[in-house]
């Protein structure tokens, strides 16, 4: 890789002639601007630093199957363009209402049932570290990693009492959601990761670093961050990206979910392929670009909360997924049932929508866990090029073939 300013010259450079020899401009949609005051109109810090102590644990917890509250809503967003949070899941908030019971934990052994008083004194140090957090990032100067790095330092020490990490995925998105100019909208290392390998930069090891190197990109090719969005899936669908393309590798992987159909999975076994569903589009090989894929995917299926991703997942079922990939198939947040190896072009048929020949290489059922959880909305993901820390540095495709048995080289 390049080292130190290099990465982010070239990085930038190659981002800016990209755009200029493309004559692309991009304008973020009212609709996400919306989204963003709405949020920021009822959870805005002053809103929570004014909630009386009978209001704080509805407010902000899950409870009771009520929507309105902030955990409910970081979980279930209606664009998805501010960032999933993985595997939806109350634990990650430590506090949240079970079976009309106040509880506190991380995992469903290690729950502590609360009186509400108590209750509202974590729900009260939560909040407070929340508005203390976010006082200092209105304040602070982020310009370079090292300035986020340093953020981080100081949040670690606001939250201590609150016993909730500010790396948590739920405290980033909301602070994403605060202060969007200031924090991107990926909230866990496996994405942040992944856009910087593909731009050729070293990630950082410190959660909050990885902002001020992407903003570093951003800033440095004049962008903002729904543009550098637009952008960087623009050149991962036409497979500019990665920059440091590994060479000799005649191969990419592949991790495909059927959605939790497990009919379509059945139908995928019985007759060698793979899909990927759509069916109102038509024949792909009709569009020019990901642009217009997204204009018919709007067209055809309006209200969908995914369009950015399903977009560019089908520009990639077609262009970029080739005869030689892998795939493994994907159901939930936590499972894989199959690996195959593609032997066709795309195709597209009544019958099978849209879709590729497989060979199926071995059909089993084995629970992977939590690192599947960052792909759970993604319906097709290339997993080539993305390393996994708790794989002890093995790329990730890799260590998914370990786990069937197979080896990938």
């Amino acid at each position: 890789m390049l080292t130190n300013i290099n990465q982010y010259n070239y990085a930038t450079c190659f981002i800016k002639d990209y755009i200029n020899e493309n004559n692309l401009k991009y304008n973020c949609p009212l609709k996400i601007k919306e989204v963003y005051n709405d949020f920021q109109n009822k959870f805005s810090p002053y809103i929570l630093k004014n909630l009386r102590d009978d209001e704080i644990l509805d407010y902000l917890f899950l409870h009771d199957f009520d929507k309105d509250n902030l955990a409910y809503i970081l979980e279930n967003f209606e664009t998805n363009f501010t960032g999933a949070l993985g595997l939806s899941s109350p634990y990650k908030y430590r506090l949240f209402k079970k079976n009309n019971q106040w509880v506190w934990g991380a995992t469903s052994k290690h729950l502590e049932k609360l009186s509400t008083d108590d209750a509202i004194i974590k729900a009260k140090l939560i909040r407070d570290a929340l508005i203390k957090g976010a006082d200092l990032i209105q304040s602070a100067t982020l310009i370079s990693s090292e300035d986020y790095i340093n953020l981080e330092k100081a949040l670690v020490n606001i939250f201590n009492d609150s016993k909730v990490s500010p790396t948590s995925s739920w405290v980033h998105k909301y602070y994403h959601l605060i202060f969007p100019k200031k924090f991107i909208n990926f909230h866990s290392l496996t994405w942040r990761s992944y856009i910087l390998n593909n731009l050729n930069i070293s990630p950082s090891s410190n959660f909050y670093g990885c902002d001020g190197q992407v903003f570093s990109i951003i800033h440095g090719a004049d962008l903002n961050l729904y543009s550098f969005n637009m952008v960087f899936n623009q050149m991962i669908s036409e497979n500019i990206l990665p920059l440091n393309k590994s060479k000799g590798k005649d191969f990419n992987v592949w991790l495909l979910s059927p959605e939790d159909n497990l009919d379509l999975w059945s139908e995928f076994k019985l007759n060698n392929f793979i899909s990927i569903g759509f069916s109102k589009l038509g024949n792909l090989n009709n569009f020019e670009n990901i642009h217009e894929i997204r204009y018919e995917l709007d067209e055809n299926y309006p209200g969908s909360l995914n369009q950015i991703n399903n977009s560019k997942a089908l520009c990639d079922f077609l262009k970029q997924m080739s005869i030689g990939d892998y795939v493994f198939i994907r159901i939930g947040g936590d499972k894989l049932l199959g690996l195959g190896r593609i032997v066709s072009d795309y195709k597209f048929s009544e019958d099978f929508n849209h879709y590729r020949d497989v060979e199926w290489l071995k059909i089993d059922d084995i629970v992977v866990g939590d690192p599947l959880a960052p792909f759970l909305p993604l319906i097709l993901t290339k997993i080539t090029n993305i390393n996994k820390n708790r794989f002890r540095g093995h790329d990730f495709y890799k260590a998914l073939g370990e786990k069937f048995g197979y080896e990938l080289e």
